[in-house]
C-alpha cells in the first residue's frame, strides 16, 4: 500500500488552518466565558431587585394591615350616636331584598344575576354562601343602636 505524496506546503497549509481554527475557537470560548459571566450578573441584579420589590411590598402590606387595625381602634372607640326615626325609615326604605341590610353599592351578596329581556327583572339569582360574602360593606338595622 503506498501513501499519497504530501508536500510540505500541503502540511504548512494543514497545520495554519488548524493553528486558525484553535485560535477562533480560543476567542470563541473567551467571548461565550464572558458573556455567561455577563449573564451571571444580569442575574444576581434581577434577583437581587425582586427581592428589594417584595420587600417593599411587604413593608407597604405590613404599614396597611397596621392602618386597618388603628382605623378598626378608632372607630370602636367613638360611640355611635342613635339613630333618629327619620334615617331609621329611610335605611328601612332602601332595605336590600338579597342580604336584608342597607349599602351603597350592589349587593354583595349577589354572586351573578340575570335579567328578563326588559333589563329590570331578574330571572335568574345566584348568591355566595353565608360565610363568604363581606358583610362589612352593609349596615344591618338590627345592629345599629
Amino acid at each position: 500500500m503506498r501513501l499519497p505524496f504530501v508536500s510540505r506546503y500541503d502540511l504548512e497549509q494543514t497545520q495554519r488552518g488548524f493553528l486558525a481554527a484553535d485560535e477562533r475557537a480560543a476567542k470563541l470560548s473567551a467571548e461565550a466565558t464572558e458573556a455567561e459571566k455577563e449573564i451571571r450578573q444580569w442575574k444576581a441584579k434581577y434577583n437581587d431587585r425582586c427581592v428589594d420589590w417584595e420587600q417593599e411590598r411587604a413593608r407597604y402590606d405590613d404599614q396597611l394591615e397596621s392602618l386597618r387595625h388603628e382605623l378598626a381602634a378608632s372607630r370602636a372607640m367613638v360611640p355611635a350616636e342613635p339613630l333618629t326615626d327619620e334615617d331609621k325609615q329611610r335605611l328601612l326604605a332602601s332595605k336590600c331584598v338579597s342580604c336584608g341590610g342597607s349599602h351603597s353599592i350592589a349587593c354583595p351578596r349577589v354572586k351573578r344575576m340575570r335579567f328578563r329581556a326588559d333589563g329590570q327583572t331578574p330571572v335568574e339569582v345566584e348568591f355566595f354562601p353565608d360565610d363568604q360574602w363581606p358583610k362589612s360593606r352593609v349596615v344591618f338595622l338590627e345592629d345599629l343602636p
